[in-house]
């Protein structure tokens, strides 16, 4: 028996980097996994048909459509027992050139878009009484130019 067996993980960023590695872990580990992206790419559903996995898409910034995909996986797959919180962007320019639209993008999809999904995860968690979140940061935030 694996350690996760009848686990169902929703892995947001999933198209490709960590959150596409994670997924594939998890499903070596015996998860159902549930990937995410921001559009319907080509590596993002070759990742699905290469993991049997089901996939969401939406931009995480987007409250109502994050609410809204996470209900229709809910309903097909009954529960989600763990949430990754891997999506993200950054804009690698210099700081002083970093536009307020720019910095705006960056705070909505890294950090409300991770608040998004975890707020429409939870009920569920908390109704089944059980639940997993893990979010995820890369060595962007730590780059300077």
């Amino acid at each position: 028996m694996n350690m996760l067996d009848g686990k169902v993980i929703l892995i947001t960023g999933s198209s490709r980097g960590i959150g596409a590695a994670t997924a594939r872990l998890a499903v070596d580990y015996g998860a159902k996994v549930i990937l995410h992206g921001r559009s319907k790419s080509k590596e993002l559903t070759d990742l699905a048909s290469k993991l049997d996995a089901d996939y969401i898409v939406c931009n995480a910034e987007d409250k109502k459509a994050v609410y809204k995909e996470i209900e229709r996986m809910i309903k097909a797959t009954g529960k989600i027992d763990g949430l990754v919180n891997s999506a993200g962007i950054s804009k690698p320019k210099p700081f002083l050139e970093t536009a307020d639209s720019d910095w705006l993008e960056i705070f909505n999809v890294n950090l409300l878009g991770t608040v998004h999904f975890c707020q429409a995860v939870i009920p569920n968690m908390l109704k089944r009484k059980y639940g997993r979140i893990v979010n995820i940061a890369s060595v962007r935030g730590h780059l300077v130019n």
